[in-house]
């Protein structure tokens, strides 16, 4: 993943830190402030870091834009929808519409949480892995999410986008303009969704 400006910023001010805490010499400060001064990936930054009691993974964080985050919905979205439409064409000889409606209901409606919730607490959803991102606790970026906070957050986007619309459409759309750009779901849950590293 590319370096950025920002966490270029952060790394120099971890190294200053440990030049003043004696565990660099002036030398090796000046060569790891050139190496990441000349950084182009996350990587060659981590490597400044090298062999130093910091965690790389503090860097600033890099958000998931709303694209990614939108993609891997839609992708998510569309297994249970298919799954739907072939249930439907099975049961609907025998059941009418009702059996389809069931079949909808089910596959729409039941299986997304204990989906979200399963996928979430492990490797994420296929939708995440095919658009390089992944849930993450909002206090450390660096943390798992747990599975009873992935549940909350399931059902919270429920709770916007199913019981009225508008509330749906603002917790998608949030994510533009907020800072950590989190949805409304992600912040009563405590989440955030970064761009998956090479390392994961």
């Amino acid at each position: 993943m590319r370096a950025s400006d920002a966490d270029r910023t952060v790394t120099l001010g971890l190294l200053g830190t440990q030049y003043a805490e004696g565990r660099l010499t002036l030398d090796e400060l000046g060569r790891r402030v050139d190496q990441v001064l000349g950084a182009r990936s996350d990587d060659t930054l981590a490597g400044a870091l090298g062999g130093l009691p910091v965690a790389p993974r503090r860097l600033r964080p890099r958000f998931a834009p709303w694209w990614r985050r939108l993609g891997a919905a839609l992708l998510d979205l569309l297994a249970p929808t298919g799954s739907s439409s072939a249930g439907a064409l099975l049961v609907a000889p025998l059941g009418g519409w009702a059996g389809w409606g069931t079949v909808t209901f089910i596959l729409l409606f039941v299986v997304p949480l204990p989906y979200a919730t399963i996928c979430h607490a492990r490797r994420g959803t296929l939708g995440e892995r095919v658009f390089q991102i992944q849930l993450r606790d909002a206090t450390d970026a660096g943390a798992p999410v747990r599975v009873g906070q992935v549940f909350g957050r399931a059902v919270m986007t429920y709770v916007f986008g199913v019981l009225f619309f508008l509330g749906g459409f603002l917790d998608g759309v949030w994510t533009h303009w907020d800072v950590r750009r989190q949805a409304w779901h992600d912040k009563v849950a405590g989440t955030i969704v970064v761009r998956k590293e090479r390392s994961d």
